[in-house]
């Protein structure tokens, strides 16, 4: 949770909460977590059929008359996305 600074009032807020089987925590991982996204790995070893390991991001992008809204997310959002495709070639 963070208050952010153009709010002035009430508590802390926002958040993500992943939850996953205890059969499956060996195949499934944080790859990486910001402010804004949680990068969940999921391994091959899980699906059939997929020859390389799975990536899912968890986000929430506030409507742009949102005090919340962030313009730079999209930034952060295609630089992440092109990390991950060197690191994994996607199929």
């Amino acid at each position: 949770p963070q208050k952010h600074t153009k709010v002035k009032k009430g508590r802390k807020s926002g958040g993500f909460v992943i939850l996953t089987k205890r059969t499956l925590k060996n195949h499934v991982k944080i790859a990486k977590k910001s402010n804004n996204f949680v990068w969940i790995e999921i391994s091959k070893n899980l699906i059939k059929n997929i020859p390389k390991n799975m990536f899912i991001v968890a986000t929430y992008v506030n409507d742009i008359s949102s005090t919340y809204h962030k313009e730079e997310i999209f930034e952060e959002l295609h630089k992440d996305i092109v990390t991950f495709c060197k690191s994994t070639t996607p199929v």
